[in-house]
């Protein structure tokens, strides 16, 4: 239903490391992973900055989340010098 546990694993994070660091319970994390509980856009801007990725990276692709070749662009972008 989502990417934070893709994220979450990429950063070699385990559910009790990034819970406390985003300040909600490694069950409810779960949940959120799952799908069992909403991503709201409060819980991605927190997870976002956590994880170090911009909140539309939680996002499947499929519903308005980055392509691997978008975030290539955004990040090729955001280093052009002004």
């Amino acid at each position: 239903p989502n990417r934070v546990r893709y994220w979450r694993m990429k950063r070699g994070l385990t559910l009790r490391d990034l819970a406390p660091m985003v300040g909600i319970s490694h069950p409810a994390l779960g949940r959120i992973e799952t799908g069992r509980q909403e991503l709201s856009q409060y819980w991605m801007e927190r997870l976002g900055r956590a994880l170090d990725v911009v909140p539309a990276d939680l996002l499947l692709p499929e519903i308005g989340g980055l392509t691997e070749q978008e975030r290539n662009w955004i990040q090729t972008a955001r280093e052009v010098p002004e």
